[in-house]
């Protein structure tokens, strides 16, 4: 059941153009798949609309696929966010990003496992690349 979540969510995570050029509504929209939170077992999904040079929004959203995983903060989280991006190029290189976040978590007390579910406010800063045409990456980090 596992390995057929992963195969689901890389095929979605998958863009393929047979034009030259993609239409410029096509060019304002990202589908991203997280790959470090991948191999940690806690692949997230994003999707970002690109609304002019300077700025986009976007929502998250992840998910525990391994028990016992390797850091496990979330078993889930959805994260809607709002970035400015530099001028440097369309929607591409440094960028600040506010956030929120609603998060299910498990937690121990007094011996005691608790489950809670959580709203909170957050930012990040990064970088991202635009590798080639359909193909990008970042590098980011923040607080929730």
């Amino acid at each position: 059941m596992k390995n057929l979540l992963l195969c689901i969510i890389l095929v979605i995570s998958i863009n393929l153009y047979a034009q030259e050029k993609p239409p410029d509504s096509i060019l304002n929209n990202e589908v991203k798949l997280n790959v470090g939170y991948l191999l940690a077992g806690y692949p997230e999904l994003a999707y970002e609309r690109i609304i002019n040079d300077e700025s986009a929004v976007g929502i998250s959203g992840g998910f525990w696929i391994i028990e016992d995983g390797f850091i496990n903060f979330y078993k889930y989280s959805f994260v809607p966010y709002y970035r400015i991006y530099s001028r440097l190029k369309r929607a591409a290189g440094f960028f600040v990003e506010l956030n929120g976040i609603l998060f299910s978590q498990e937690y121990y007390k007094k011996n005691k496992r608790l489950n809670c579910i959580g709203l909170g406010l957050g930012s990040a800063i990064g970088m991202k690349f635009i590798i080639s045409d359909g193909w990008i990456g970042e590098l980011y980090g923040g607080l929730s």
